[in-house]
């Protein structure tokens, strides 16, 4: 036996807990095993990582005191009896001890620091025969789930171990291979001071004092190794059993069955369990009954009532005790985890709770549609979700130069907060609009175009960030010009006063529903007009009467330039704007930012010296452009022949498009978003290094891109909302809700989200089918029904292989990083869950190396004739040529006839593309090798 540690010794008993859990990550390579540092919630401002279950290896740094609990290994055996009786536990698990050495089965047993006593069995893997191997991966059981609760049933039953009356911990043999698993205490977790866990060989006669017992942590770990015992029959016959209970079972097939109105109390397994007295696994019941009452349609609160009734069911259970678990599993009612028949079994597996023949699960599945409709697979619904949510700017990082304002303001932003990239590229052009301070014009035949823009910034409460997007812009933008924005919500007379004064402003809301509410106000008439005629920068004379006597005032303002930069959510802006706010043109002049894909969360951390320089790198530009203009006479923006060529091609195909759509709504979104190209690509020239006033093609040929792919698409979908009347239309209704679930959803969820009567629902749905508003489509893996959205807002497809291939030329600059690099994911429970099922099929299993590999940084060479295939080309030279892509596929197709006439056939891509770069125009040469690659890819077949 290892030495004992001094429990009061940090150091030294978080390093033997770190050499412990290096013990057990050896017994199973392929899932790291998770820790919780400390206990609880996490408190405001503290670092989230010492309170979630992560791998010990990641936040092993983070340490500063022993751990609480570690994770419960996929072949680990933990007895963890829940008795309160110290006599009770002690006979139980003597028992299985004496039967366990008896049989030379290894285990460890350690006394918690609590009320009991842990007990772990770490068995080995099995051979199966491959037809059972193919069962099991046809109906996806879990294979270590299944062999740990037959091995647990067993090993009492011949030890003699009522598990009942011990009250084990069925939690923490029945977790899911996909799911994050169990946790239990490790030895030397501290529970009050002197009472800590520790590894014991035998059971004392009463439970230990403080310090009673040495700190002593287990020196090795031994496998029970089953192959070639009568315990390997056990977990095959169970395997088995299992693999015919899933073929039977219609637990997945409940996902789509709906229970509204059904009664909480007619289901047996519920009436059971307010018969029997629980006195072990009440936590679990609490949640199966969450869980079934949220299933039925009731809500949190009234389902709380019905868990407290429960509670007082349970013998001996203080009221505290009972406030005390319905707080902890309440939580699970705000889960997306639905109620499992097997689950609940499981932890009351001596209590018979089901009598499905008794049950409305059986009558429900009994009632469901048999119809014949065509199916879709959850892969195929998840992409669908995916293209509906994936609206996003192009990585201007990827286009435009490193030392481009917007670049620098994106890097500053990115590094401090995980808000939207569009947020950021849309709060970076506002600012550079804000800037220019008036001095710059666009002089056209069809009138005069200034570079202010208007911008809203939409999305969901706090996870989107918004907010911190404008704080951010609007402080170091104070910060640089040493003045302050307000978030002012002026009257008209007010407005017409401050602009009277100072025809050049800006202004900043990061919460405007309650401005743009208040515009709707009698005294605020004409309003939205006046915004039309500022933001066209055209002087407005306005006279009004004020005050008890109606005194008239007049303001004349002056060639005002006015930029807005807005933020609020789509609800609150759909709640306090009207379609007459967009037809009288106010709301198609805005360019909003509507992401709504899943981004990725940053963690809360202290500002480093990165941050702090990236910070200051944008203070001097906003700095320097700003006392630029502000010493600069008015100028006049000039466009290329190139620029304007370009510009006219798109915006007839633009046109031309909307009008084939016959949307009015979208007619007039084209028309106002081919100003806001101008004014982009006129805020790209001036956020260049050395700012340009000539709009070139590369500028106009990137705003059009993120008009196209962006500024329209969330354009269109704002309308979509604003169209939608749903507080008089049910369909309307029940389109938004689908919309809000990435277009396609379920009845139930229609029903629970949209609050409609099931009679209601099944009404609106009939009619959207017939109506081909939506599509019925039946899921092939759970059988249940989904409805998909048939049509919504589409962003449009030009028809130019011009443009398109312009266009398709900067899609593919923005990949270059993706094909030069990819960052390994943390691997999910999920994706570890199906290795360690494959795991234990076999003791031949092979080890997987998750490690990816990068390649080298890109390397110019624009000078080289002959190019090796491992440089990578500068981006910027690819960018200037663009335009030569065309050329590259007709070089690629005469090459290619080449080719074949010479060799009579062709081997490969790569082939191809070192028979072309041998000799081919320079130009050519600026491409990457993975863009030519796929080139050739698309214009032959490989024999």
């Amino acid at each position: 036996m290892a030495l004992p540690i001094d429990p009061d010794n940090t150091q030294a008993v978080i390093k033997s807990q770190f050499q412990w859990l290096q013990k057990l990550q050896s017994l199973n390579h392929r899932k790291p095993i998770r820790i919780k540092i400390l206990e609880g919630k996490v408190p405001p401002g503290e670092d989230p990582d010492r309170y979630m279950w992560l791998p010990f290896v990641n936040v092993w740094h983070k340490i500063t005191q022993p751990i609480y609990t570690r994770g419960i290994l996929p072949n680990e055996l933990l007895f963890d009896p829940d008795t309160p009786e110290w006599a009770v536990m002690k006979e139980g698990i003597d028992k299985l001890c004496s039967y366990c050495m008896e049989n030379n089965i290894p285990l460890i047993m350690g006394f918690s620091g609590g009320k009991g006593v842990h007990v772990s069995i770490f068995f080995g893997n099995i051979s199966l025969e491959q037809n059972l191997i193919d069962e099991i991966n046809k109906t996806d059981i879990d294979v270590y789930k299944t062999v740990r609760k037959a091995l647990v049933k067993v090993l009492a039953e011949k030890a003699g171990v009522d598990l009942e009356s011990i009250r084990i911990d069925w939690g923490k043999i029945n977790f899911n291979a996909e799911s994050k698993g169990s946790q239990v205490r490790d030895f030397g977790t501290i529970r009050t001071q002197g009472l800590y866990k520790t590894m014991i060989e035998r059971i004392p006669a009463h439970k230990p004092d403080p310090y009673e017992l040495p700190l002593i942590f287990p020196e090795k770990v031994e496998l029970w190794e089953i192959e070639n015992t009568e315990f390997k029959d056990i977990a095959i016959n169970a395997l088995k059993a299992e693999v015919e209970r899933a073929k039977k079972a219609n637990e997945h097939n409940l996902v789509d069955v709906d229970f509204s109105g059904t009664e909480i109390m007619s289901f047996p397994c519920i009436k059971k369990l307010h018969e029997i007295g629980v006195t072990n696994g009440r936590y679990y019941a609490g949640e199966g009954m969450f869980l079934l009452c949220k299933k039925c349609g009731i809500s949190k609160e009234t389902a709380e009532q019905y868990v407290r009734n429960l509670f007082k069911t349970f013998p001996g259970i203080t009221q505290a005790e009972i406030d005390l678990r319905i707080r902890n599993a309440s939580t699970i009612y705000e889960t997306d985890k639905n109620f499992s028949c097997n689950v609940l079994k499981e932890h009351f597996l001596n209590h018979n709770l089901c009598d499905f023949s008794k049950c409305p699960i059986k009558e429900k599945l009994e009632e469901k549609n048999k119809d014949d409709i065509e199916e879709i697979t959850l892969e195929d619904l998840k992409k669908l979700k995916i293209d509906l949510n994936d609206r996003r700017l192009p990585n201007l990082a990827d286009i435009l130069p490193q030392d481009h304002f917007i670049n620098k303001v994106t890097r500053w932003m990115s590094g401090i907060s995980d808000t939207y990239y569009e947020y950021q590229v849309l709060a970076a052009l506002w600012l550079l609009s804000d800037l220019i301070q008036g001095k710059g014009s666009l002089r056209l035949r069809t009138g005069t175009v200034k570079p202010n823009l208007y911008v809203t910034l939409l999305g969901q409460s706090t996870k989107s960030r918004k907010t911190t997007a404008v704080k951010k812009i609007k402080q170091i933008r104070e910060s640089a010009t040493d003045t302050e924005f307000y978030n002012d919500e002026p009257t008209i007379e007010g407005y017409l006063e401050t602009l009277a004064d100072n025809p050049v402003q800006s202004f900043v809301c990061d919460e405007a529903s309650g401005l743009l509410s208040k515009y709707h106000k009698r005294y605020n008439d004409g309003i939205f007009d006046l915004e039309c005629k500022i933001y066209d920068c055209e002087s407005v004379r306005k006279i009004k009467a004020s005050g008890q006597k109606s005194k008239v005032k007049e303001f004349i303002v002056k060639n005002p330039y006015v930029t807005h930069l807005y933020a609020t959510t789509p609800d609150k802006f759909c709640s306090v704007m009207t379609l007459e706010d967009f037809l009288c043109g106010y709301g198609y002049r805005w360019l909003y930012a509507f992401p709504t894909y899943q981004k990725d969360r940053m963690d809360i951390d202290l500002e480093d010296e990165e941050n702090v320089e990236a910070w200051a790198e944008v203070l001097t530009a906003v700095k320097t452009l700003h006392k630029k203009y502000a010493e600069a006479k008015h100028f006049n923006f000039t466009i290329t022949k190139d620029a304007l060529k370009l510009f006219n091609i798109i915006g007839k195909e633009l046109e031309d498009e909307a009008e084939k759509k016959q949307d009015e709504s979208l007619d007039s979104a084209v028309a106002r978003i081919e100003d806001n190209i101008l004014k982009v690509a006129m805020l790209i020239e001036i956020g260049k290094k050395e700012p340009s006033h000539e709009i070139t093609e590369e500028s106009i040929a990137i705003a059009s891109l993120l008009a196209l792919d962006f500024f329209l698409p969330s354009f269109m979908q704002i309308m979509d909302r604003l169209l939608s009347d749903v507080k008089t239309n049910k369909i309307e209704k029940a389109m938004s809700v689908i919309r809000k679930m990435g277009g396609h959803c379920t009845r139930s969820t229609l029903i629970k989200n949209g609050h409609f009567t099931a009679k209601e629902c099944d009404e609106i749905i009939e009619a959207m089918v017939i109506g081909h508003i939506v599509e019925e489509k039946r899921i092939k893996e759970t059988k249940g029904t989904t409805y998909i959205l048939v049509s919504d807002a589409k962003p449009l497809t030009l028809q130019s292989t011009e443009i398109t291939d312009l266009f398709d030329g900067l899609r593919t600059i923005r990949t270059i990083r993706k094909l030069r690099t990819f960052a390994q994911d943390t691997e999910s429970p999920a994706k570890f869950a199906k290795l360690d099922n494959k795991n234990i099929l076999s003791n031949n299993a092979c080890e997987i190396d998750f490690l990816s590999e990068t390649e080298k940084p890109a390397k110019s060479v624009k000078s080289a004739k002959n190019a090796k295939f491992d440089n990578d080309q500068n981006e910027q030279d690819i960018i200037e040529n663009l335009k030569y892509l065309p050329s590259l596929r007709k070089e690629l197709i005469t090459h290619k006839n080449s080719y074949y006439e010479k060799n009579g056939r062709i081997e490969s891509v790569e082939s191809l593309v070192e028979y072309l770069l041998k000799d081919c125009p320079g130009y050519l040469q600026l491409f990457p090798i993975e863009v030519i690659k796929a080139e050739a890819g698309k214009i032959c077949k490989v024999a």
